[in-house]
């Protein structure tokens, strides 16, 4: 899929820095908070679909720096009943419908490569009592219950092993309406590159250059935002195939701060869960994913104390400690304030 940075709602290169865009004010930067969220999707108006109701899901994967492993997938949002004949985007969630629109946050971002895949997917047909379920049980386990890896554990935690069964087959289903892989940068040459604002993927239908010249991105001022309208006629809207709207931004959201701890949960169900034990389970690897959490961070804070021992410039060294404290900041609180004590005793 194309991808397109709005900047004042018109679409630019990614590949660019721009200054002015939608969210300059909470510019990405090291050590500050990171934060990707989704704003829309939509499905598509599919001809072959039309008169027909699905079941829509959207999916994602966040993978944060030089590893080979794929990130845990997150169920972003599940909706019922959607009409491809009247083909709506999908903006809010209101409060029926089940989803997070935060795909991946940090409180301290440390200058890493983000790669981010999302998908779009139809779902098979639930019924109400399994809906319900899903809903409820989910609901309740917490942010690690977001992420497919803990699907096949929530029977075991109170939900039936045949409504289990029915999201796992939903979650691992390829009938893909969209699908989306883009690697972020944020100091590599001739990548795309990670910067605060509204960033559109879309699935064929038109090139980019079509795309900047005739279409723009709703935002302030508009009667409805984050959707893809013509230029010269805002009743037009872009139908031509499925999209994604997502933002990016270094504001603080206090509610995610565990956000990265959720993710690393996940990533230990998916090696070393047991389903049977359910939410025993669910509860340790939580627990031990805080202190993997604080090991790699500690194992990234020696490298880079050594690459202090010999910067080649001050603007290095500077960048370098911006790392350190970033990285200090991903600690867990005790951890944090040992080392944050340490660092301002011998970095003076």
């Amino acid at each position: 899929m194309p991808l397109l940075l709005s900047i004042g709602g018109a679409l630019e290169p990614t590949t660019t820095k721009h200054t002015g865009s939608d969210y300059s004010d909470v510019e990405v930067a090291i050590g500050k908070p990171l934060g990707i969220q989704i704003l829309t999707f939509f499905p598509g108006s599919n001809i072959k679909e039309w008169g027909k109701k699905a079941e829509i899901m959207i999916t994602s994967q966040v993978r944060v720096g030089p590893t080979n492993e794929p990130a845990p997938r997150m169920v972003n949002m599940m909706l019922r009943n959607y009409k491809f004949k009247e083909a709506e985007p999908i903006r809010n969630y209101g409060g029926d419908i089940y989803g997070d629109r935060m795909l991946y946050y940090t409180k301290a971002y440390a200058g890493q490569r983000i790669g981010v895949t999302l998908r779009g997917v139809e779902m098979d047909k639930v019924d109400d009592r399994a809906w319900n379920g899903i809903i409820s049980v989910i609901g309740n386990i917490g942010k690690i219950a977001l992420f497919t890896p803990a699907a096949p554990y929530l029977a075991a935690a109170g939900l039936g092993t045949k409504i289990a069964q029915t999201l796992v087959k939903a979650i691992n289903r390829n009938d893909r309406l969209a699908l989306q892989r883009t690697d972020f940068s944020f100091d590599e040459e001739n990548q795309t590159i990670l910067q605060s604002g509204r960033y559109v993927f879309w699935k064929g239908g038109a090139i980019s250059k079509t795309m900047k010249s005739r279409y723009r991105l709703t935002g302030k001022g508009d009667d409805i935002s984050n959707i893809i309208v013509d230029k010269n006629d805002d009743s037009q809207w872009y139908k031509d195939s499925p999209y994604f709207v997502l933002q990016m931004d270094s504001k603080k959201r206090k509610s995610y701060e565990d956000f990265e701890i959720g993710a690393g949960s996940a990533a230990l169900l998916e090696k070393w869960g047991d389903k049977d034990t359910g939410p025993i389970i669910l509860k340790s690897i939580q627990k031990i994913a805080s202190q993997v959490n604080d090991a790699k961070q500690l194992s990234e804070i020696r490298d880079h104390w050594k690459e202090l021992k010999d910067p080649d410039s001050e603007e290095e060294k500077k960048n370098i400690r911006e790392k350190i404290d970033a990285r200090t900041e991903l600690l867990s609180k005790d951890n944090s304030e040992l080392i944050k004590d340490l660092l301002d005793h011998y970095l003076k």
